[in-house]
């Protein structure tokens, strides 16, 4: 069940004027300013997956009997409330399989809660390249594994480990998310709203609007970067055109980030149907532009506020005391207890190595970069001991405390946390760590001194 909107958005909504004289193919009505209207809340329920599955490569279509029996399968899982949400893909891809009954361990309510999905002749979203597939770099697949394993990370050590669905931060712009999760079915309501030199884009899923200028000004400094870009749309003909750049470094759209540029067209051929055109392209991620085709469907309906606070507090409280409370019984298969007994890897690692050779690197400026001192003396997972007023390091009780602290990130060996984060993504690191990259390669002399203390 919806909430009730919380917030209503200050953008008079103009009444559209029908064209004298229509002719019999399917025009769109003008808004008092002239502009075709977009107006309405529309609805993403294509069951279509983003990409093409294997099993169908090389068909671009279903034929009318595979569909009539994918919708069939559909309604027997859908009739079972034992059967889990299937988000996005997962709907698809389960009725492809015949499964008998659908699970999955990301999910939090059963088919009960779900939307009908519509399934027609397509096999993917994609239509450019023609193998409906993502064409992607070898560094770009391998950004996007990452904010894959963090959405189903079994341990994170706190919540910049998970990702920002997760978190409730943002869905991205474009709602594609990981496997189209965020971007179909009932996380796929929109609302549409113009006025004289503006249009708006609203997001029902953790309302988010993009307010975006007609004007032709230009785009937002490139040192500005935004969680959902900066957004500015035209006219061509009877299609909006919509281009976004200076997208956060933070943010993760199917593996790319800051380098992202997105193209979106949005064309009403009926008057219950918009087909939204979106082309992605980021050469450090993908190795050419790629192009998808939704098509929305008007609802009459009414958006509501999406309960999923930013932080999401509740279930960062339960995530994080899950992992929490799974350390401390691997902890104690190995003899030891307590609140802040380190995994079971942690006594192999060694307090006068940790005191003397790895403390000194949170503490060494490094060019363009920040102290680790300066960010991780509170709000972050990894969380050393302030120093003492007027020392340059850390006594021994202090040392204790911030080498009980860092095991914790040190658990995996070469895998750990304290190993990804800081290190560049092309020499192996991870997309993660908000305080930069500390280290391009795996031969700096300091991320060798840290890797030698997690593996001695």
């Amino acid at each position: 069940m919806r909430a009730i909107l919380a917030a209503v958005i200050a953008v008079e909504l103009l009444t559209p004027v029908p064209i004298a004289g229509q002719a019999s193919a399917w025009t769109p009505s003008r808004t008092p300013d002239g502009q075709p209207d977009l107006q309405g809340v529309w609805l993403n329920n294509d069951a279509t997956p983003l990409e093409r599955p294997r099993e169908l490569a090389g068909r671009s279509q279903l034929t009318d009997a595979e569909v009539g029996e994918f919708r069939r399968r559909a309604a027997v899982l859908l009739a079972d409330n034992d059967n889990d949400f299937a988000a996005g893909d997962a709907l698809f891809l389960a009725v492809l399989s015949n499964v008998a009954r659908y699970k999955s361990r990301n999910s939090t309510a059963g088919t009960s809660e779900m939307i009908e999905r519509e399934f027609d002749n397509r096999t993917s979203l994609i239509v450019d390249p023609p193998d409906g597939r993502i064409p992607w770099t070898t560094a770009g697949k391998r950004r996007y594994d990452a904010d894959v394993a963090a959405g189903q990370a079994t341990a994170p050590v706190g919540p910049e480990d998970l990702t920002n669905v997760i978190r409730c931060l943002t869905y991205g712009v474009p709602r594609l998310g990981v496997n189209n999760a965020t971007a179909a079915g009932s996380l796929g309501y929109y609302l549409i709203l113009q006025a004289p030199g503006y249009v708006v884009l609203m997001y029902e899923a953790i309302h988010e609007a993009r307010i975006i200028p007609l004007d032709g000004r230009p785009h937002l400094p490139e040192s500005i970067r935004q969680w959902s870009g900066d957004s500015r749309g035209r006219w061509e003909g009877n299609t909006l055109v919509v281009e976004t750049t200076n997208f956060s470094p933070k943010g993760n759209v199917m593996g790319s980030g800051e380098h992202l540029s997105l193209v979106e067209r949005f064309t009403r051929v009926a008057a219950d149907r918009i087909d939204y055109e979106m082309t992605l392209a980021d050469p450090t991620t993908w190795a050419k532009p790629w192009t998808v085709g939704i098509r929305l469907k008007q609802r009459q309906e009414t958006l509501y506020e999406y309960a999923c606070h930013e932080g999401n507090v509740a279930v960062m409280h339960g995530v994080l005391s899950g992992a929490r409370a799974a350390e401390m019984a691997a902890a104690a298969t190995t003899g030891t207890s307590g609140q802040s007994a380190a995994p079971s890897t942690a006594p192999a690692l060694d307090f006068e190595f940790f005191k003397t050779k790895v403390q000194p690197i949170f503490l060494a400026k490094r060019p363009g970069h920040a102290r680790c001192i300066s960010c991780h003396t509170s709000g972050t997972p990894l969380r050393l001991q302030p120093l003492s007023p007027g020392s340059t390091t850390w006594n021994d009780e202090q040392s204790r405390k911030n080498f009980e602290a860092v095991q914790r990130v040190a658990v995996g060996s070469t895998r750990s946390l304290l190993l990804r984060h800081p290190l560049a993504e092309q020499a192996g690191g991870d997309f993660f760590h908000s305080g930069g990259k500390h280290w391009d390669s795996q031969d700096d002399p300091e991320w060798q001194i840290l890797k030698a203390w997690v593996t001695r």
